[in-house]
């Protein structure tokens, strides 16, 4: 069975626990964090280090693998998939492989659009009521599968859904994020 945990309550995290979360972090994952400006990005990833650990149940001491398109990965133990905004972060797990993404409803550049979606998914989204909306539906699929068969994020984001494996697609909105989970297709798939 697939869990999806759903965090947004950054603010409630007070800056001495941060400090605290952080200096119990590898190094490698302080390395990264290092690097980062944005202090809410810093505070996103030092979470969603610990949501990981605790829902995984791994041990503190222990880091991530990447695959070489840069997918989160850890040897011997459940899948697992993240994605954030500036306010949230959702994290699924799953005994196979799995891919989610997330996007917060804002306008989105014209050109954006057009620079990732194939003509079909432009006159979708054109004959749509909520256009940024349904724009962000195709995003998150296309993202989530990105994601879920570990393509890089050059790969040709037009026709990604348009793939030979059978995926399967759960989308819903929280907050004002919209969300889509992709995995394959199993006969019983509950989330």
């Amino acid at each position: 069975m697939d869990k999806i945990i759903y965090f947004d309550k950054f603010n409630k995290i007070k800056a001495e626990e941060y400090k605290k979360l952080y200096s119990f972090l590898p190094k490698s994952r302080k390395e990264q964090i290092d690097k980062i400006n944005d202090i809410n990005t810093k505070k996103i990833k030092i979470i969603e280090y610990y949501l990981i650990k605790k829902y995984l149940k791994l041990k503190l001491n222990k880091d991530f693998n990447y695959s070489k398109n840069g997918k989160p990965f850890i040897i011997n133990e459940k899948r697992f998939s993240i994605s954030h905004t500036k306010n949230a972060l959702v994290l699924a797990i799953s005994n196979n492989n799995i891919g989610i993404d997330m996007e917060e409803i804002k306008e989105h550049k014209i050109n954006l659009i057009k620079k990732v979606c194939n003509e079909i998914e432009i006159a979708e989204i054109e004959k749509s009521k909520n256009k940024i909306e349904k724009f962000l539906e195709i995003w998150t699929k296309k993202e989530s599968t990105v994601k879920l068969l570990d393509k890089s994020i050059f790969y040709d984001t037009k026709n990604i859904l348009n793939t030979k494996e059978n995926i399967k697609y759960k989308a819903f909105k929280k907050n004002n994020n919209i969300i889509t989970l992709a995995k394959l297709c199993q006969k019983n798939w509950k989330t």
